[in-house]
């Protein structure tokens, strides 16, 4: 039986990297684990964005932190990863591109201490990588991380998220949230999807809900290849792979999100998107394994 997405008559359409972004969304670490991937601080400061939270949504779909990825061409690929950081290398907490880490601070913070738990979900529209870097280096570098503002994402504070300047510090999604509102265009159905609310009024969990509902209610369908997919996947070192081929593999990927039939499938629709989109950014890494779909 057909699902009802898969119902929807679809138009398709080659991916493209310019016409599309990502949220990265970071599962919680379990606190009191001895085998947690992250050191104990970082861990505390998930568990309490984790209570914040649990107001209004299930503990099963909690997400503690969110970026925006964009895929790079060869002069773009330092610029891949933003958010505010908080617990990488001792520096601030403010917003930045990945880039201001070394490659072994990032390959093992994406790759190797939390692989299992990124998810990824597409937001697309015209132009979008170039017009969202643009955003990003105009605006928003810099832009003070803010424990308090997580508050005014949830219940009952939320209520007053109208109120918070729309400048001022911010927590990941409300950063992520503000950038995207910013940068989807007026013609992009994506924009009322997002602007349903101000920016300080999504938590990292809510963020990607609404991008989610936004992606599966999509009406076209990105032309995909299952084996390059399976090829990402296997090989190790991909340096030779071709952008038309990583562009493939990312499109199943994509569609694999808009067709999944339960929440299962979508989470690990989603786990095997990251994983795709971290592989193509650092174009190779070991022991990792493809989440079973």
């Amino acid at each position: 039986m057909l699902t009802k997405q898969q119902a929807v008559p679809l138009v398709k359409q080659s991916f493209r990297c310019k016409d599309t972004i990502f949220i990265l969304g970071l599962e919680p670490a379990p606190i009191l684990s001895h085998n947690a991937p992250s050191p104990f601080l970082p861990r505390v400061l998930d568990w309490i964005t984790t209570f914040f939270q649990l107001w209004d949504n299930n503990p099963k779909h909690i997400i503690t932190h969110t970026e925006l990825f964009i895929i790079g061409s060869n002069n773009e690929n330092k610029k891949t990863n933003f958010a505010i950081y908080k617990d990488m290398g001792g520096s601030a907490s403010r917003a930045s591109w990945g880039d201001r880490f070394s490659f072994s601070e990032s390959f093992n913070y994406y790759t190797q201490d939390n692989i299992h738990r990124w998810r990824a979900i597409p937001i697309h529209g015209h132009d979008l990588a170039r017009r969202t870097r643009e955003c990003i280096d105009a605006t928003h570098i810099d832009t003070q991380y803010s424990t308090p503002s997580y508050l005014f994402s949830c219940p009952p504070l939320r209520a007053f998220a109208g109120l918070r300047n729309p400048k001022a510090s911010a927590h990941c999604a409300s950063l992520s949230a503000r950038i995207i509102q910013n940068v989807l265009t007026e013609e992009s159905s994506d924009r009322t999807f997002f602007n349903k609310h101000v920016a300080a009024w999504y938590n990292p969990t809510t963020l990607c809900q609404v991008a989610r509902k936004k992606w599966r209610a999509n009406t076209f369908e990105t032309k995909s290849d299952r084996t390059k997919f399976d090829y990402l996947f296997n090989t190790v070192h991909i340096e030779n792979v071709t952008q038309e081929d990583c562009d493939a593999a990312i499109g199943y990927a994509c569609n694999a999100i808009r067709c999944a039939e339960n929440d299962e499938d979508i989470r690990i629709a989603e786990q095997n998107l990251a994983k795709v989109l971290l592989k193509t950014k650092f174009r190779s890494f070991v022991n990792v394994k493809r989440t079973p779909s």
